[in-house]
């Protein structure tokens, strides 16, 4: 990709919520606040009703399928990405942090049954008995073996699933946890009246195209969000609408 993007002088950066928001950009702001990082625990619980892609819910988060009697030991193919994907976030907060990044891996996967029949707005049938929630835990080491990173990721279709799972819709989407000095908790949501699913992904629209003056003047190859100063947006939708 860094060679393509030399050949065709063009620029790429990537990161929406997750990865991106809480598994790397939000981590990594609060520890300019942070005089000494030892541990970060990062998690994501959002309540994807509401989200517009059926096949996103089902193919990319597994929701309505069969579940398991005894969970399989190798990921699949859907873990692998999301392995892949939340590496890239380790590793780059490990390099802010001064680790030497030994790896990532996911260390457990578990499902919710929906307790009986749901019929989602994106079309997305969930029966009763089948996920309608899944969480995975990933680990981050240092070169040392030392854990240094936690993300916990959970997605579920309706609230209350069990007493370890999303009970309402006024908890926090998202939380990071640091333990340093000093140590510090943060926790960030959209406005649960608008919707999770419709503002998680406007908020992903916003934060590429809040970047694109910082694409359009950096250098051309591969790029990652500490390449470039927080974005910001602007009241110019407001002004234009008024």
């Amino acid at each position: 990709m860094q060679q393509a993007c030399l050949a065709g002088g063009s620029t790429l950066v990537g990161g929406g919520s997750i990865p991106g928001l809480v598994s790397d950009v939000l981590p990594l702001f609060l520890t300019g606040y942070i005089g000494r990082v030892d541990r970060i625990r990062a998690a994501q619980s959002n309540l994807v009703w509401d989200y517009q892609s059926a096949d996103r819910l089902s193919a990319g988060l597994g929701l309505g399928a069969a579940l398991s009697a005894a969970p399989t030991r190798m990921p699949s193919a859907v873990d692998r990405k999301w392995i892949r994907y939340i590496t890239q976030s380790a590793a780059m907060i490990a390099d802010a942090i001064g680790l030497d990044f030994g790896g990532l891996e996911l260390t457990s996967k578990d499902y919710a049954p929906a307790p009986h029949d749901l019929q989602l707005p994106s079309g997305l049938s969930i029966a009763a008995g089948t996920a309608a929630g899944v969480r995975w835990i990933f680990t981050g080491y240092s070169a040392a073996g030392d854990q240094f990173y936690t993300l916990t990721k959970e997605q579920v279709a309706v609230c209350g699933l069990g007493p370890t799972w999303r009970q309402s819709g006024d908890a926090p989407q998202w939380r990071v946890e640091i333990d340093g000095c000093p140590s510090l908790v943060c926790d960030l949501s959209t406005v649960s009246r608008d919707g999770f699913g419709q503002a998680t992904a406007d908020l992903n629209a916003a934060r590429a195209v809040n970047l694109v003056a910082s694409i359009v003047a950096a250098a051309p190859g591969c790029r990652s969000v500490r390449d470039f100063a927080a974005p910001t947006g602007t009241a110019l939708g407001r002004r234009l609408s008024g």
